[in-house]
């Protein structure tokens, strides 16, 4: 914004806050860890024993980038590194490689893997690892696939099971939309907003006749939520671990020590 100090910034008005073109151009645009209002990431607060030791329920989406990339047509397998580069920056050849693109249809299931892990996937997973070796309540980890009955005409046509996709069924709301839901729709949202209620109540999200929710620990045990549920391995694992390897190499430690 050109401002010369926090003094200036503070006698701005809230107009110029609020301006399109501000945050089009602004960066960063997620929370700044400034020592004040955020004073450690979710990391070192795990790592120094901070966080809150209550029971966690996360995940993502299959599909999570389906609704946030706009334009998938100009997607090339010829300029998938610079156009990478372009969005955000250079970034380590090892994230690039994770994601094969060798032709323009690879490149653009690539771009789309890619954002998903970068944006959802690999924060989830680190997040539920954290928990399951820094606290003693317990970690419900999900991962979910399930692609609605979306018309194509739609403003949601071919998302899949992209971002925030998940809430028509956690919230079992399927009839706000007059969509062709099928009785696996049904089943799908009526069980896990029964998880989501028994997680809300008593901090575990089992009970009933619900397929048994595992928590997460070292043998990564993942809530499946599709046409079935079920219980599996991390999705997109290996993806995932070039993230892993990445960060560890800039945090300079494989895994924060438990807080004595």
């Amino acid at each position: 914004m050109g401002a010369a100090n926090i003094a200036d910034l503070r006698d701005r008005p809230a107009q110029d806050f609020l301006d399109p073109a501000f945050y089009k151009s602004a960066r960063p645009t997620h929370p700044v860890i400034d020592r004040y209002v955020v004073p450690r990431g979710p990391y070192q607060a795990y790592a120094e024993g901070l966080q809150n030791d209550v029971p966690v329920l996360v995940g993502s989406n299959a599909d999570e980038a389906r609704s946030l990339v706009a334009d998938v047509s100009k997607i090339r397998a010829a300029s998938f590194a610079e156009d990478i580069a372009r969005s955000f920056g250079p970034l380590p050849a090892a994230l690039i490689e994770a994601y094969p693109h060798a032709t323009d249809a690879d490149a653009v299931s690539a771009r789309l893997a890619f954002e998903r892990d970068l944006r959802f996937g690999w924060d989830m997973w680190a997040w539920a690892r954290l928990h399951a070796a820094h606290s003693r309540t317990p970690v419900y980890y999900y991962h979910f696939d399930r692609a609605p009955p979306f018309p194509r005409e739609s403003p949601y046509g071919g998302w899949g099971a992209g971002h925030f996709v998940d809430l028509w069924y956690m919230s079992d709301h399927l009839d706000q939309d007059s969509w062709a839901w099928t009785d696996d729709d049904r089943r799908l949202a009526r069980d896990m907003s029964q998880y989501w209620v028994n997680f809300a109540r008593t901090g575990n999200p089992n009970g009933g006749a619900l397929v048994t929710w595992p928590s997460f620990d070292h043998s990564e045990r993942v809530l499946y939520l599709g046409s079935s549920i079920r219980v599996g391995g991390v999705a997109n694992r290996q993806a995932l671990s070039a993230f892993d390897r990445v960060y560890d190499s800039l945090r300079g430690s494989a895994e924060p020590k438990r807080a004595p």
